[in-house]
């Protein structure tokens, strides 16, 4: 069936009429200009929230796949080095070490200690690793990194570029070596330590982002503080046996004589671990009470006395168990050991160190760190 046009007087076909164009355009709706300016301003705000997070996810994934570039290429060269017999040397410093290391990790350049800042950058915060910072021309010494005291004492750094780029400061242990050419089961980083940044001088340069650490506990880092623990006694005998086997224990005390800190430093060196410092239980109390003025200097009694705001960081306290007394590393000649007190009482806020803490103290508790 054919539909019939209409058409005019002429048989020519019918212009349409003015007032079916106008039904159109007033059946028409359209955005007015407030309503497109704030559908535009309200995309605005969500490209500024949305964009940043994704380039952020993005900068992520390259670090972390930078990393894992990294480590990988590290390990397979350390894995050579010792199908080689290159990790059974024992090297007499650093810089020996990394003249071996270079024939299976190409370097572009080595900076001696007091030049480190030429190699690597300096250290940021990052969002996952609190209170680290260190400008790279106040190091010198694996020690100054964060490094195990009774392992790495006097261990010189050297600071790497490598030829990709990464860069890295490396403290070796001089008398180290690792045996067993196909051992997998070797610790193949035990005889050094190592920062290292990924990415080199390209940012963000920030400890657990583009830099990381093999055998280094960071310096300064909110303490991983682990189980408090209670002390049991050691005899004479059971001291020389535990400096025998290598704890960290430089004399022990006469016969007859009861040893809880020997207890404890064994107990750690057993598991590969240590105990604090004193200055790093130094930097426990200063967060505790919120001061910067915390003295561990020698004396039988020292620190803050007439703290009038007592605790700051209950949740460090609770976490040390406060109030405790807690060991130290450090030893003071076959009798005592440094320890400090963190304590409060109802006259008188007060955190101390003794000198003088007899060696057979029970009541001292301890904790290890790595």
């Amino acid at each position: 069936m054919t539909k019939s046009l209409k058409t005019n007087n002429n048989n020519h076909l019918a212009p349409p009429s003015r007032k079916s164009k106008a039904s159109r355009r007033q059946g028409f709706s359209g955005f007015t200009l407030a309503e497109t300016l704030v559908t535009l301003i309200i995309i605005g705000l969500i490209a500024v929230i949305v964009l940043p997070m994704l380039k952020s996810n993005v900068d992520d994934k390259t670090i972390e796949k930078q990393k894992d570039v990294f480590t990988s290429k590290f390990q397979e060269g350390l894995r050579q080095m010792q199908i080689n017999n290159a990790l059974t040397e024992d090297y007499a410093s650093t810089g020996e070490f990394i003249d071996a290391m270079r024939k299976y990790k190409k370097k572009k350049k080595v900076c001696d200690a007091n030049k480190l800042a030429e190699c690597f950058p300096n250290v940021k915060t990052s969002k996952t690793v609190t209170k680290y910072n260190f400008q790279t021309t106040n190091i010198s010494k694996a020690t100054d990194l964060g490094a195990n005291p009774t392992k790495w004492a006097d261990v010189e750094l050297k600071g790497i570029v490598f030829s990709d780029g990464s860069s890295g400061i490396i403290g070796y242990r001089p008398g180290c070596s690792i045996t067993g050419r196909f051992d997998a089961s070797a610790n193949l980083k035990e005889c050094f330590c190592m920062m290292y940044d990924s990415n080199g001088k390209n940012g963000p340069n920030m400890l657990g982002m583009d830099i990381d650490t093999y055998n280094i506990r960071y310096k300064g880092k909110d303490f991983e503080i682990g189980e408090i623990r209670t002390t049991t006694s050691y005899s004479h005998a059971d001291c020389i046996a535990a400096k025998d086997a290598g704890a960290p224990i430089n004399n022990c005390q006469a016969e007859g004589y009861l040893d809880f800190w020997a207890y404890a430093v064994d107990t750690c060196y057993k598991e590969d671990k240590r105990l604090p410092t004193r200055q790093e239980l130094k930097e426990i109390a200063k967060q505790v009470y919120g001061v910067d003025n915390v003295n561990s200097g020698a004396g039988s009694t020292m620190g803050v006395t007439s703290l009038p705001n007592g605790v700051k960081d209950n949740d460090l306290w609770t976490q040390i168990g406060g109030p405790v007394s807690l060991w130290s590393s450090e030893q003071i000649w076959e009798n005592g050991a440094w320890y400090w007190v963190f304590n409060t009482n109802s006259t008188e806020d007060s955190c101390y160190a003794s000198s003088w803490a007899a060696r057979r103290k029970s009541d001292v508790k301890f904790f290890c760190v790595d």
